[in-house]
């Protein structure tokens, strides 16, 4: 509970320091959250899903609110996860590891270089890109596996908290529309893949910076979340430290 009152406090700040909701996202929640869900109705979502929700998101929306304020556009409800048919996957264990992501930008890469090495005509350009929109699209049932939507960042990029499997309780980026892959969101301090709780003080820790700053540079994106930049970043390190 001690770490909740932080997070509030951290949250109230912030909503001080930005009251013309200059952050990235924070004109569509305004650092409001949808109420909290009672033990029983994220009881049934558990049941209903034959999991166990993580106990800092489970903390978070039965004390603080269920979606809401939180980084880029928001935090998703819990029942956002639920109505397209990809909810039946939670029930499967999350496929990737920190030591194994998925990196699609170097297997289309791959392809691509094995592909166009042997082939020219346009029949076979058309094949290609059927055989790419399959790979990508079987990607996207593989990263539904035993995990809920966070929030997006737009553009098809999103944030995941695992809720099954070896990755437990994790939070992950997701962007396959871009064509880069799944992996790991880490703590800038530790390296270490981080849970619910740290995922959303990182948010609130930078973004405060940045209302903070006096320069101009600083300020501009508001994202006040690690960017897609640094994600890549991170997945480049990752990989060539395997």
């Amino acid at each position: 509970m001690a770490r909740l009152e932080i997070i509030k406090e951290k949250l109230s700040r912030l909503k001080a320091l930005d009251p013309d909701f200059l952050i990235f996202g924070a004109d569509s929640h305004k650092y409001n959250f949808n109420p909290t869900l009672s033990e029983n109705e994220v009881s049934v979502f558990e049941q209903e899903h034959n999991i166990r929700l993580p106990e800092e998101y489970r903390l978070f929306i039965t004390q603080i609110g269920n979606g809401g304020a939180g980084p880029f556009y928001g935090l998703y409800t819990l029942k956002d996860n639920e109505g397209d048919g990809s909810e039946e996957d939670i029930k499967f264990p999350f496929p990737f590891s920190a030591a194994n992501p998925f990196n699609l930008r170097d297997l289309l890469l791959n392809l691509d270089i094995l592909y166009y090495d042997a082939n020219t005509s346009q029949n076979e350009n058309t094949a290609w890109e059927e055989l790419n929109k399959k790979i990508v699209s079987e990607s996207y049932s593989r990263t539904n596996r035993g995990t809920i939507y966070l929030c997006t960042e737009g553009c098809g990029m999103y944030s995941v908290l695992v809720v099954n499997g070896a990755e437990y309780g994790n939070v992950w980026f997701v962007d396959l529309t871009n064509g880069l892959g799944v992996f790991p969101i880490t703590d800038p301090a530790t390296g270490k893949p981080v849970g619910f709780f740290r995922w959303y003080e990182l948010w609130l820790d930078s973004a405060i910076a940045e209302e903070r700053s006096e320069d101009e540079n600083d300020r501009w994106s508001g994202e006040g979340m690690l960017s897609y930049t640094d994600y890549v970043t991170q997945l480049q390190y990752m990989m060539n430290n395997e």
